[in-house]
């Protein structure tokens, strides 16, 4: 049974249990405050997490939970995408530094839960991920 204790999954240091909604953002982010309070509306457990404190390994595992290309992560409009991102084919260690140093270009706040995530765009990508979440799990 010590087993199904510790059987959470981990973002690195993070634990998400099954039934939490992990919100990820930078106050800076079009539509952070509509889609801060879309997750807090709709889920009973909500943790949020600064872009700034996600760690190369996290990025890692958000990507393939997005299933996107970190290049479709960044804002086309941002002053340092022309210079930074455009035109850049880069390896996927050097994705993830990216990732980490440069996470003001990022356009848009991410959703995750139960090993899938959301680049939250528009209105309802939340209320979806969650809503698609197995609803027989219960929390740990």
């Amino acid at each position: 049974m010590e087993q199904d204790k510790n059987h959470e999954e981990t973002m690195e240091s993070i634990s998400i249990k099954p039934q939490e909604l992990v919100f990820i953002y930078d106050k800076d982010q079009k539509n952070y405050e509509e889609r801060r309070t879309e997750a807090m509306g709709i889920a009973e457990f909500v943790r949020e997490m600064e872009l700034k404190n996600i760690t190369p390994t996290m990025w890692e595992t958000l990507l393939g939970w997005l299933n996107v290309e970190p290049k479709a992560l960044f804002d086309e409009n941002h002053e340092d995408y022309n210079d930074k991102i455009k035109d850049k084919d880069y390896d996927p260690n050097d994705w993830l530094t990216i990732l980490v140093n440069d996470y003001k270009m990022i356009k848009f706040p991410i959703a995750a839960i139960n090993k899938k995530a959301v680049l939250c765009q528009q209105r309802n990508e939340i209320t979806a991920l969650y809503s698609n979440r197995p609803a027989n799990e219960k929390m740990k």
